[in-house]
């Protein structure tokens, strides 16, 4: 009997194993989607990866007084910034590594990058993700980034 209840105990655990990878894996999936859309300057695919189009967007930084900022960018912002890119500025954020922790409807995925322009390394850092699984499955709710290079500017990249 021992043997039978251990067996289903064993079996339950690596059931909820398998559940939180594939859910790690759709989570992944989202994120990468909406670099898809980042890449492709593709608004209505980064439009389907949010939650709403009130998501937060903040991206760390150090003033040259050396005092940390945390400074908000509009959603619609950083789309025009995205969408009036010059098509020659090859932009690329290639995700490094993928840290996911889910609870129920609640995870975040740490995602280190580095950010390259036509080619050149500009910076990385790392995304924190928060997203909420509703009933259209898992969607970004905010986003802050952290940049290794000081007064670093998303507008100088379109110059």
């Amino acid at each position: 009997m021992k043997k039978i209840f251990f067996c289903f105990m064993f079996l339950g655990f690596l059931f909820n194993l398998n559940s939180q990878n594939l859910e790690k894996e759709e989570v992944q999936r989202v994120i990468e989607k909406f670099f898809i859309g980042f890449h492709e300057k593709d608004s209505l695919t980064i439009a389907s990866t949010v939650y709403s189009i009130d998501f937060k967007l903040l991206s760390t930084s150090t003033a040259q007084d050396g005092k940390a900022v945390l400074s908000p960018v509009p959603f619609y912002s950083f789309l025009n910034v995205l969408l009036q890119r010059p098509s020659d500025a090859n932009w690329k954020e290639k995700l490094t590594g993928f840290e996911i922790k889910i609870d129920g409807k609640l995870a975040n995925a740490w995602v280190s990058y580095e950010f390259w322009v036509k080619g050149n390394f500009s910076h990385c850092g790392v995304n924190s993700f928060n997203l909420f699984k509703g009933d259209d499955g898992w969607k970004i709710v905010t986003l802050i980034d952290s940049r290794s290079i000081e007064n670093w500017n998303l507008n100088s990249l379109t110059n």
